[in-house]
C-alpha cells in the first residue's frame, strides 16, 4: 500500500470540495423544483435536509478520499489548492443564486 502524504490529502479534499460545492448547488435546486424528490428525501431520514447533509457529508470523504490517491504531475500547492476550494464556492453559490433565472 502506498503512502499518502497530508499534501495528498488536502489536495485531494480539496478537489472534493469543488465537485461537492458544485452537486450540492444542483440538488439544492432539483429539491426545490422536483417535490418527488423531495420527499423521497424526506422520507429516508425523516426531513429532505437531513438527508441532503448527509449525501454531501458522505460525498464529500469518499470523493477526498479517491481524490487523495491521484498523483499529478505537477506539485500543487496551498495557494492552488485554495484557489480550487474559492472556485467550488464561487460556483455552487453562483448556481444557486442564478438559478431563479432560468
Amino acid at each position: 500500500m502506498e503512502n499518502i502524504s497530508r499534501s495528498d490529502f488536502i489536495v485531494g479534499f480539496g478537489l472534493s470540495f469543488l465537485v461537492v460545492s458544485i452537486i450540492n448547488a444542483i440538488l439544492v435546486i432539483e429539491k426545490e423544483a422536483n417535490e418527488g424528490l423531495k420527499n423521497w428525501m424526506a422520507g429516508l431520514l425523516g426531513h429532505h435536509w437531513v438527508t441532503h447533509g448527509v449525501f454531501i457529508i458522505l460525498l464529500f470523504f469518499v470523493l477526498g478520499l479517491v481524490f487523495s490517491r491521484i498523483r499529478f504531475n505537477e506539485q500543487w500547492y496551498g495557494a492552488r489548492t485554495a484557489a480550487v476550494i474559492l472556485i467550488g464556492a464561487i460556483i455552487g453559490g453562483g448556481i444557486i443564486v442564478l438559478s431563479p433565472l432560468f
